[in-house]
């Protein structure tokens, strides 16, 4: 049911059945249909605070991609971010990502791809 309908539509649904597990699954639907308003009233009813604030941050985002690249990084898809981030030529921000996470490894990689940028370290 939650692959077939939208975010808004399940929302009533949850509510007449409310449960942590359900709030979460809907809010992570609703990130991943870009619908933030619904996601947002999701983890206010589980009191997910960090991610209201991950949400409030990327509505001011300027680029759909970077909004997916967040969602995807939130959700421990970091890989999939990173690429994301790759694609659309901000390889300062997967780098930032991959700092943020302690992956060193991948970090050394990234610039050695991006060589002559060393204010990025």
């Amino acid at each position: 049911m939650m692959k077939k309908q939208s975010a808004r539509e399940l929302y009533g649904l949850v509510e007449k059945e409310p449960s942590e597990a359900l709030w979460r699954a809907l809010a992570y639907k609703a990130l991943d249909d870009f619908d933030f308003s619904t996601a947002e009233k999701a983890f206010l009813r589980v009191d997910d605070y960090a991610a209201l604030q991950m949400i409030k941050r990327i509505c001011n985002f300027d680029d759909k991609e970077k909004q997916r690249a967040e969602v995807l990084s939130y959700q421990g898809r970091y890989d999939e971010a990173e690429e994301i981030l790759r694609k659309i030529e901000r390889k300062d921000l997967a780098i930032q990502l991959r700092m943020k996470l302690g992956d060193w490894n991948r970090v050394l990689v990234l610039t050695k791809d991006n060589a002559g940028h060393d204010q990025v370290i």
